[in-house]
């Protein structure tokens, strides 16, 4: 049995959709705000409660790969750092905030990296 033509052009069209990216602010009339992460064990200055209603909070990571010290012998191994540290930095939002993480891959690496948000819902993140 053939499937009818309004099926193969659904099935088009939900592919198409589903293969373009998706920005957050698109149709959004939300405050902007870029933060500078720290690193761990400290985290970056936030609202406990967020007050000041919903917004677009911008990050900014670095994946850079560099030698860590293991013990106290001054032993290293390669590792990949974000923002130069393992773990890396504390990312801090409220509900109802969008998220923007870019990601840089300095040419100093050997590799590019990649970021996995665990869970994570929207454009390019996970399932929509």
């Amino acid at each position: 049995m053939r499937a009818h033509p309004i099926a193969y052009l659904a099935a088009i069209l939900a592919a198409l959709i589903a293969a373009v990216p998706c920005r957050a602010e698109a149709g959004l009339k939300l405050p902007r705000e870029t933060v500078t992460l720290v690193a761990p064990p400290f985290v970056h200055a936030h609202e406990q409660v967020a007050k000041s209603g919903p917004k677009i909070i911008e990050f900014k990571l670095t994946a850079e790969e560099k030698p860590i010290v293991i013990d106290e012998a001054g032993t290293t191994i390669p590792g990949l750092t974000y923002n130069g540290s393992i773990p890396g930095p504390l990312m801090v939002v409220h509900e109802g905030d969008y998220v923007e993480v870019t990601l840089v891959n300095p040419s100093t690496n050997t590799m590019t990296h990649t970021i996995d948000f665990h869970a994570a819902t929207g454009a390019l993140g996970g399932p929509r």
